[in-house]
C-alpha cells in the first residue's frame, strides 16, 4: 500500500511539473535600451511580474494552451502576443514602441539650457563644467560662459538677464538648496558648494521655467545626481590647493560613495602676488556621503549629505577707520541633506518625492563687532505625473518650506538679536500637450501662501513650440514669478509683500550636423521690488525695474576635427529703482554687452585635452558720491583669457593644469567710498580688484578600479 501511495505522489508531482511553463524574456526599446519596471502579465489573470533593472522578467505558470501575454510601460504602446504554453520554457524578446514619437516631436526650449545628452536641446554637458578653462570645476563659473549671464567678479554668483544673485534658486534632484554658495568676505568671490562630479545632468533655466519651481524672479538651476555607478572604485586627488579622496562600493542594485576633501590657499597666496592682505588664507574641510538603491520595479531611492567648515582671516580696507585696514575673520559651518525617491506607481502614473535640510552658520568678527547668523530650513516636495494619453501628460504636486533665520550682533556697548520664521506652502499643476509632432504646449500655474502677512499669490505659466522643419523650431514662453524679500530685509521687517517679475521669451533654434544655433530675445518687467532708505528706517515694495535683451549661442562639434567650441553673446538693457537707489538707473551688476568663446581640442598623440576660454564684458557702472549723477562712473571692461590642459599618461591617471587671465588684464569690479566726506568735501576711494591678477591650479587625479581603465572623467559622460 505504501508503495502505491508513493507511486501516486510521484506521478502527481511529475504531472504538475510537466504542466508548469517558465516564460523568460527581456523588454527593450527599438534602440536596444532595456526598460526596467515594465508590467508583464497574462491578460485576464493575476499572473504577472515586473522587469528587473536589466529589463528582464520571468513568469512561472500552470496555464496551458494559448494565453495573451501583455506588456505595459509608461510612454510606450502596449505589447500583446499570443503564447502557446506547450513547452517547458519559452523566451520572448519584447520591443516596445513609443506611444507618441517624442523623438521626432518638437521640444520646448525657450529659456532652458539642458546639460545632458538626454534631450535634443543639448547645450553644455557636465564634462564641460570640469574642462572649461577658467571655470576651475565650479558649476557657476562654467555657466557664466553661457548667454544671459553677467560676470560679476567680486561675487562669483549667477546674475541672469538683469537680475541680481538673489533671484536664482538652486535645486538638487528637485529639492531646494538654501545656501548653494560658500561664505566669504566682502568683495571676495564665492564658489558653488557642490562637486560637479556627483551630477549627471544640469538644467539652467534663464527664464519662464516650469510651474514646479518658484521663489526665483530670474532663473532656476536644477542639478540631478548620478544613478548607479558601473564598478567599485577609489578616487584620489592631489592638488596645489589641497587634496581629496573618495571611494565607491557597489552591491546588487545599490551603491554608496564617501568623500573627504581639504582645501588650503596658503601655498597659492605665498607664490602669487595678492591684492588681499591675508592673515590666514581660505581653508576648508568637508565630506560627502551618497547612497543609492534601486527599489522593486524601476524605483530609485537616493540619500545625499554634505557637511563642511570654512575659515579665513584677512585685513579689509576700511576707509572710515583710523587705521587703513580692519581685521575680518569668518568661520562657516554648513550641513545639507537630501533624500528622494522616484518611480512608477502604475502604467499611467509616476511619482517623485523627497526632502532637503539646510543648516548654515556664519560667525564673523569684524573689528570689535561679533556677528552671528544661523539659517535652518526644511523642504518637502511631492510630484505626481499622469500620462493621460499618447500626447498628454499632467504633472501636479505640492511643497512646503519651513525656514528660520537668527542673527546676533554684539559690540562692547551694544547687543542686538533678530530672528525671522516663515512657513510657506505651494501647489502647482502643469499639462504638456502634443497637438502633433510639430506643435507642443505647456500650460500650468503655481499657488503659494506664506504666513508672512498671510499672503497668497498665483503665478500662471505658458510655453509653446512649433517645429519649422526637421532641424529647426520656434518657441515662446511667458511666466509670472514671485519671490520673498532677501533675508537681510526679512530680519528687519515682516511687513513686506512678494516681489514680482513677468517674463516674455521668444526662441529660435536650429540643430543640424552637430551644430547648434540659438537666438533668443526676451523682456522682463519687475514690480514690487524691495525699496528702503539708506538707514533702513523705511522699507517697502515701491521698487520697479525692466530688462530686455538678446542672447545668441552657437555650439559646433563638427567643423574642426577632434575639437568643439561655442560662442555666446548677450545684449542687455536694464534699469532699476530698488533698494536705496534714489532714481531709476542701470544696476551695478549689469554689463550691456557680454561675449565668450570656449574652445576645446583633443590631441591624441599627446593624450591631452587643451581648452581655452576668452571672455569680455563692457564696463559696469558704480556710484561715485564725488559726482552729482547717480551710478554714472564706470569700471574697466572685464577681459580674461583662461587656459587649461588635461593630460592622461595612463587611462586611470589625469594631470590637470589651469591658469586664469594669462595675459594679465587689469580688471576692476567698481570702487568703494568712505561714508563721510573729508574737509574738502571729497569721499575717499578704493578700487575693488580681483584677489589676485591670476589664479593657477595643478592637480593629479588617480582612479583605482579592478580593471584599471577608469578615470574621474568617466562618471561625467
Amino acid at each position: 500500500m505504501k508503495r502505491i501511495l508513493l507511486f501516486l505522489i510521484i506521478l502527481i508531482l511529475a504531472f504538475n511539473a510537466k504542466a508548469q511553463t517558465i516564460i523568460q524574456g527581456i523588454v527593450k526599446e527599438s534602440n536596444g535600451t532595456q526598460l526596467p519596471g515594465a508590467n508583464v502579465y497574462f491578460d485576464q489573470t493575476q499572473i504577472g511580474t515586473t522587469t528587473d533593472v536589466d529589463g528582464k522578467f520571468e513568469i512561472t505558470t500552470n496555464l496551458t494552451g494559448k494565453a495573451s501575454l501583455q506588456v505595459n510601460y509608461i510612454g510606450y504602446k502596449s505589447f500583446v502576443q499570443q503564447v502557446s504554453l506547450i513547452k517547458d520554457s519559452i523566451f520572448i524578446e519584447v520591443i516596445l514602441k513609443p506611444s507618441f514619437n517624442q523623438l521626432e516631436a518638437v521640444t520646448i526650449t525657450a529659456g532652458a539650457f539642458e546639460a545632458s545628452d538626454k534631450m535634443k536641446s543639448v547645450e553644455l554637458k557636465t564634462l564641460d563644467i570640469v574642462t572649461t578653462a577658467g571655470a576651475l570645476g565650479d558649476i557657476s563659473g562654467a555657466l557664466q560662459t553661457l548667454p544671459g549671464t553677467t560676470t560679476v567678479g567680486e561675487s562669483g554668483r549667477l546674475f541672469v538677464r538683469g537680475g541680481d544673485h538673489t533671484e536664482t534658486q538652486t535645486y538638487i534632484d528637485g529639492m531646494l538648496v538654501s545656501t548653494p554658495y560658500t561664505s566669504s568676505a566682502p568683495n571676495l568671490s564665492v564658489r558653488g558648494r557642490f562637486n560637479p562630479f556627483i551630477f549627471s545632468g544640469t538644467i539652467f533655466s534663464v527664464g519662464a521655467y516650469s510651474a514646479e519651481y518658484g521663489q526665483a524672479l530670474s532663473s532656476v538651476l536644477q542639478l540631478n545626481t548620478t544613478d548607479l555607478p558601473q564598478e567599485n572604485k577609489t578616487d584620489v586627488s592631489l592638488m596645489t590647493v589641497g587634496a581629496s579622496a573618495a571611494t565607491t562600493q557597489l552591491w546588487k542594485n545599490g551603491a554608496v560613495t564617501a568623500t573627504v576633501d581639504y582645501l588650503n590657499l596658503t601655498p597659492y597666496t605665498e607664490l602669487i602676488s595678492q591684492n588681499v592682505d591675508w592673515i590666514k588664507p581660505l581653508e576648508t574641510i568637508g565630506g560627502e556621503l551618497s547612497f543609492r538603491q534601486k527599489i522593486k520595479g524601476n524605483g530609485m531611492f537616493k540619500l545625499y549629505g554634505k557637511l563642511g567648515r570654512t575659515n579665513m582671516k584677512l585685513n579689509i580696507i576700511d576707509l572710515d577707520a583710523t587705521e587703513a585696514y580692519t581685521p575680518f575673520e569668518l568661520q562657516n559651518d554648513n550641513v545639507y541633506l537630501n533624500t528622494n525617491w522616484k518611480g512608477t506607481l502604475s502604467d499611467k502614473w509616476s511619482m517623485k518625492t523627497g526632502a532637503s535640510y539646510t543648516k548654515n552658520t556664519d560667525d564673523i568678527l569684524f573689528a570689535d563687532t561679533d556677528v552671528g547668523e544661523n539659517l535652518e530650513a526644511g523642504f518637502l516636495k511631492l510630484v505626481l505625473k499622469n500620462y493621460t494619453s499618447d500626447r498628454v501628460s499632467l504633472k501636479f504636486g505640492g511643497e512646503a518650506l519651513i525656514q528660520s533665520i537668527f542673527e546676533t550682533i554684539d559690540l562692547e556697548s551694544f547687543s542686538q538679536k533678530r530672528n525671522h520664521n516663515e512657513t510657506r506652502l505651494a501647489g502647482f499643476s502643469e499639462a504638456e500637450i502634443y497637438l502633433s509632432t510639430r506643435i507642443a504646449l505647456r500650460i500650468g500655474g503655481r499657488l503659494e501662501q506664506s504666513d508672512i502677512n498671510d499672503q497668497m499669490v498665483i503665478a500662471p505659466r505658458f510655453s509653446t513650440a512649433y517645429k519649422l522643419n526637421e532641424h529647426s523650431q520656434m518657441s515662446f514662453a511667458y511666466g509670472q514669478f514671485y519671490q520673498q524679500a532677501p533675508k537681510d530685509i526679512l530680519l528687519k521687517t515682516n511687513e513686506i509683500d512678494e516681489q514680482q517679475s513677468d517674463h516674455y521669451i521668444l526662441n529660435y533654434q536650429v540643430n543640424k550636423n552637430k551644430r547648434l544655433l540659438r537666438i533668443e530675445p526676451y523682456y522682463k518687467g519687475y514690480t514690487k521690488l524691495i525699496s528702503h532708505t539708506s538707514d533702513f528706517s523705511e522699507i517697502g515694495n515701491e521698487g520697479v525695474a525692466y530688462a530686455y535683451g538678446l542672447d545668441i549661442f552657437y555650439k559646433d562639434l563638427r567643423t574642426i576635427k577632434n575639437a568643439q567650441f561655442w560662442i555666446s553673446y548677450s545684449y542687455l538693457n536694464t534699469e532699476r529703482k530698488y533698494r536705496d537707489y534714489p532714481v531709476q538707473a542701470i544696476p551695478t551688476f549689469a554689463s550691456k554687452h557680454s561675449t565668450s568663446l570656449v574652445y576645446k581640442h583633443w590631441v591624441s598623440s599627446w593624450k591631452s585635452m587643451l581648452s581655452a576660454s576668452l571672455r569680455y564684458s563692457t564696463p559696469r557702472v558704480f556710484n561715485n558720491p564725488n559726482q552729482s549723477k547717480f551710478n554714472d562712473s564706470h569700471t574697466k571692461p572685464f577681459r580674461t583669457l583662461d587656459l587649461s590642459w588635461s593630460y592622461l599618461p595612463k587611462k586611470h591617471i589625469i594631470f590637470y593644469t589651469a591658469i586664469t587671465n594669462v595675459l594679465g588684464f587689469e580688471n576692476q569690479y567698481g570702487s568703494q567710498f568712505s561714508s563721510q566726506a573729508d574737509s574738502n568735501g571729497n569721499y575717499a576711494k578704493s578700487d575693488i580688484l580681483p584677489s589676485a591678477k591670476r589664479f593657477f591650479f595643478i592637480g593629479c587625479f588617480i582612479t583605482f578600479t579592478k580593471k584599471g581603465d577608469a578615470n574621474q572623467l568617466d562618471t561625467l559622460n
